[in-house]
């Protein structure tokens, strides 16, 4: 079942903020203002508590990606709403939860209790590592409700410009699976409808 709240968000975050997105996509440190326009709309923090530092030019790494995604559609809240043990019975699995960031445990706890994401290996999440498009596509795949076996994973970025979330150029440069930046993350997706 695709979720039709979640797309709908999507659509309109997507919408909105593309209007505000220069053309092309992917210039490292091309994006401070739009990242300061989802910083004042709470969808992008940075990385200081007292001043906004979008730090655009750093390696997306997978708990980082995984707190973006659900800001972007509209999930931090649940996330934010479990309690330390559902926490801690989501992690469980991970024999590295210990490594995940404390401001981002609850977002890759939800992500692991829906099935957004799966492990680098059965029994680690290595949430430090970096994010590559093939992962964030599918993680967008799974948030909307695709089933993304683990023989798609390398064409997700096809997959998802299959069905609409995504320009078939930029599903081509993901395909390389090369590191993301935070700058990446604003970049020209758009709502899968199917």
């Amino acid at each position: 079942m695709k979720h039709s709240v979640s797309k709908l968000f999507f659509g309109l975050f997507l919408s909105a903020s593309l209007v505000l997105l220069p053309i092309p996509c992917f210039a490292e440190n091309n994006y401070t203002q739009q990242a300061q326009q989802l910083h004042d709309l709470g969808l992008y923090s940075g990385i200081s508590t007292d001043t906004f530092d979008p730090d655009l030019s750093s390696a997306l790494n997978r708990e980082t990606g995984i707190v973006m995604l659900l800001r972007l559609f509209g999930l931090e809240g649940a996330a934010n709403a479990m309690t330390e043990s559902e926490v801690n019975e989501a992690l469980s699995r991970f024999s590295d939860a210990g490594s995940i960031s404390s401001w981002a445990k609850q977002a890759v706890a939800y992500a692991a209790a829906n099935g957004l994401i799966a492990g680098t290996t059965t029994t680690t999440f290595s949430p430090k590592n970096s994010l590559n498009g093939k992962a964030y596509c599918t993680l967008i795949l799974r948030q909307l409700g695709y089933e993304v076996l683990p023989q798609d994973y390398p064409n997700s970025p096809l997959l998802l410009a299959e069905n609409g979330g995504l320009a078939p150029s930029e599903a081509n440069r993901l395909l390389s699976g090369n590191p993301l930046i935070k700058d990446d993350m604003e970049t020209n997706w758009s709502l899968p409808m199917k």
